[in-house]
């Protein structure tokens, strides 16, 4: 995957409000906002939101995550009727999706909705709302004119995942990353060379990891066939939703995966195979019986950076942290017990499953990491630390009190200097 440069803005200072994101060099463009918020999203994007686009409303039925994908020639229309309306009621955040140049057709956010469906169809933490089934042929395009939108999709993707949501990722895990992708060498090495295995009763499974934190159990692992009784309704959830979406299918006293999967962490991988938490750093082993802990160790002393620090009065973290936004808090860091009054039902929800998963255990007036933990960003990892939402950029900090946001600009400004 290339290096790609994208430019977000926060209209209100707050990453949690209305929000855009634009890559260097493209016309995709993306608005991110929550249902409150349309009426002052369409008075402010008002010639923007006038045009064909495709939007994403989202929301969660309990602890499901779900979504819906539309398409408009008027997609400032089209949400103001769901807003005035008793309709999508699930709905509570949503990415609208534009092209700067207004030269988007009818046809193509026909194909663009229905290319969308059909990623979030592979990815089985969520559920998808739409009742038709996603067609390869919705709006009839020309060969070239698909090649364009498929462009659009791609850089769609990057978008929505850079404004905080991961439903255009597909689980499902089939090709190994272009080996002549130079950027991508080492994952790659990873990901054909290094084969975790996780044995117990009633399951047995292998996955490969990449240096990403990405882990993709292997088609023909067994999972346990139930739960055990001290699985959390989370646990259960995920597991149904992947037998739901053919990832798992019950066959000889198991349930074995169709497929290879991705997951986003060695413990939740590992927690789906046994039936119960588990802390996959220490239970996903190689042949010579090192952790994946272990492992993940070696990749990182291998590339070793800065230190990043996090201090407060009821918290003390270290942290590793690359250009990228990768970011593992090191194994003795200490978060704040308990969380605030402001701290989201997401970030409650996260909390838990470290506890669950003994990635975080109480020690004193502590919560102590007992192995190093990978997260997808510096935000997210402070997040667990501090006990609420924080911005990582500004919150980690090196022994000189430099901010994460600022060695990071440096870094990338030194990247430039030194390829010019």
């Amino acid at each position: 995957m290339e290096q790609r440069k994208i430019e977000i803005f926060l209209y209100d200072g707050d990453p949690d409000c209305i929000r855009t994101a634009q890559m260097n060099h493209s016309t995709v463009f993306a608005i991110s906002f929550r249902r409150i918020q349309t009426k002052e999203v369409l008075n402010r994007f008002k010639d923007e939101v006038r045009k064909h686009g495709i939007y994403i409303l989202i929301g969660r039925n309990g602890s499901q995550q779900q979504a819906y994908i539309g398409e408009s020639e008027n997609v400032g229309g089209r949400l103001s009727f769901y807003y005035a309306g008793k309709k999508k009621e699930f709905w509570d955040e949503t990415v609208v999706l534009l092209c700067n140049n207004s030269t988007l057709t009818k046809s193509d956010i026909r194909y663009g909705e229905s290319k969308l469906c059909s990623v979030v169809s592979g990815n089985t933490q969520w559920e998808l709302l739409n009742k038709g089934k996603p067609s390869p042929n919705a709006g009839n395009l020309r060969d070239e004119d698909r090649v364009v939108m498929d462009q659009f999709i791609d850089r769609a993707k990057v978008l929505v995942k850079t404004l905080g949501w991961d439903i255009l990722r597909d689980m499902r895990y089939n090709q190994p990353p272009n080996r002549n992708d130079k950027a991508l060498a080492s994952k790659v090495h990873s990901i054909e060379n290094d084969n975790f295995a996780i044995k117990g009763k009633g399951y047995e499974a292998k996955m490969r990891a990449d240096t990403s934190g990405n882990c993709f159990i292997l088609k023909g692992s067994k999972a346990r066939m139930n739960t055990t009784k001290s699985a959390d309704e989370n646990l259960k959830l995920e597991r149904k939703s992947l037998e739901d979406g053919g990832v798992l299918k019950k066959r000889d006293g198991y349930l074995v995966f169709t497929c290879d999967y991705r997951f986003n962490s060695p413990s939740s991988a590992g927690s789906i195979v046994a039936g119960h938490r588990v802390n996959g750093r220490s239970s996903w082993k190689l042949d010579d019986d090192s952790t994946y802990g272990d492992w993940e160790k070696k990749q990182t002393t291998e590339s070793e950076g800065p230190l990043f620090l996090l201090k407060g009065k009821t918290y003390d973290a270290k942290s590793l942290i690359d250009t990228t936004g990768s970011c593992i808090v090191r194994k003795g860091s200490k978060a704040r017990i308990d969380t605030s009054d402001s701290a989201s039902e997401n970030l409650e929800s996260h909390r838990k499953v470290l506890l669950a998963e003994k990635v975080i255990e109480q020690e004193d007036n502590f919560l102590v990491f007992s192995s190093d933990c990978r997260f997808d960003s510096p935000s997210a990892a402070g997040s667990i630390v501090v006990g609420h939402g924080v911005n990582g950029l500004e919150r980690w900090k090196l022994e000189d009190g430099t901010t994460y946001g600022d060695w990071k600009k440096k870094q990338t400004t030194n990247s430039k200097e030194e390829t010019n």
